[in-house]
């Protein structure tokens, strides 16, 4: 008769079945430290590569540079020390504050162009939010436009960023104020902003939820592990950058590239172009000029637009400002090849070409083709 089997008591059971779990979460906590210490990459920085940087200018005097609704009030905060002057509000994406192999005393094109300007009695101001889409720059400019004496709105229009969806909540903030709300809610842009925005404002709903039990107590609780743990102050960057760095790899593996060809979808494109012409017909009501402009882009070298993508939105642009007064300029040949730069991944080190982002000198270059322009719309 076989000897029967040796049970297995259950403590030795549940060590043998929490061990691996254990190593595992060890090894996770690990690897996560590993990267949140060698990795030194702030996610909104993370696509411009290694060799890009962003200059917005935080420590600046006069702060005419921002990016969204959370560093927007240094910006008004410096035009209201200048007494208010009669205002340019320019909206536009990281190619305006980023410059490629910066060197000392290399300035972004809206410091540059805000120099340029002033002497002539106009004060520019910009916000630049990285990959903005023209949703939320129409969000910004019905926002922003009252705070500042707004007479002119400068607005690139980027073939790459119509395919950008929603409305982000540091740009949704904006509507935190019931005056700006209100005032956003009653322009002509508010119905293709209102089923973008991913957060609803400061309706019934939220405040019920900020006053519930459970968010009181998971708002103290991540507040006093963010002082403790610096591992737990990063989780959304390392967070980010995890998906970053997933995304980056499979395109390496499918040998997707800055030069692979990417069509616009184009319910995308027409849904886009409303939007565009809901803010055109807004500063029109407000009595604001726009400079409509294609931005630079790089030429010296086969880009990912698609030819017919590209023609069609060039010429949309400038029958939408013949349509509704405003001024069309085509720059996207003002910076040569040479002053464009490379993107080098900060996780995995691959290299590739840039077509959003160039030198200090393709800045003073682009600044100097607008100031072009303005001259000729009397600015």
């Amino acid at each position: 008769m076989p000897t029967p089997a040796r049970p297995h008591t259950w403590r030795a059971h549940t060590w043998r079945n929490w061990l691996p779990i254990a190593l595992g979460f060890v090894l996770a906590l690990i690897g996560l430290e590993l990267a949140r210490t060698k990795l030194v990459v702030k996610l909104e920085e993370a696509a411009l590569g290694q060799d890009t940087q962003f200059a917005f200018g935080a420590s600046d005097a006069v702060r005419v540079l921002c990016m969204n609704a959370k560093d927007g009030r240094d910006c008004l905060t410096s035009y209201e020390v200048a007494k208010r002057p009669p205002a340019i509000l320019w909206l536009g994406n990281s190619q305006l504050p980023a410059i490629n192999r910066v060197k000392p005393g290399d300035l972004p094109t809206p410091k540059v162009l805000h120099a340029l300007v002033r002497p002539r009695g106009h004060y520019l101001v910009t916000y630049a939010q990285p990959n903005a889409n023209l949703i939320e720059h129409g969000l910004a400019f019905t926002a922003l436009g009252p705070l500042y004496d707004t007479r002119l709105l400068i607005l690139p229009v980027f073939l790459d960023d119509i395919r950008e969806q929603g409305v982000r909540q540091n740009v949704a903030e904006f509507l935190d104020t019931p005056s700006i709300r209100a005032e956003v809610e009653r322009s002509p842009v508010w119905p293709h902003i209102a089923p973008n925005l991913s957060r609803g404002g400061s309706g019934e709903h939220e405040n019920a939820e900020a006053a519930s039990l459970q968010r009181t107590f998971e708002t103290a609780f991540n507040a006093k592990l963010e002082a403790w743990w610096p591992l737990w102050r990063s989780r959304p960057n390392l967070r980010g950058l995890l998906g970053f760095s997933v995304h980056n790899a499979r395109n390496r593996l499918l040998g997707i590239n800055a030069q692979s060809k990417r069509k616009v979808d184009d319910t995308v494109y027409k849904e886009k172009m409303a939007v565009l012409e809901a803010i055109l017909t807004h500063a029109r009501e407000r009595k604001v000029k726009v400079l409509l402009y294609v931005p630079p882009f790089r030429l010296d070298i086969p880009g990912p637009y698609i030819d017919a993508d590209y023609a069609k939105l060039k010429a949309d642009l400038q029958n939408f400002a013949s349509k509704y007064g405003a001024h069309f300029a085509n720059l996207e040949n003002v910076v040569p090849g040479p002053e464009w730069g490379m993107v080098v991944d900060p996780v995995y080190g691959f290299s590739d070409y840039d077509f959003m982002h160039f030198t200090g000198e393709g800045h003073r270059r682009h600044a100097v083709a607008l100031d072009r322009e303005l001259r000729k719309m009397g600015f």
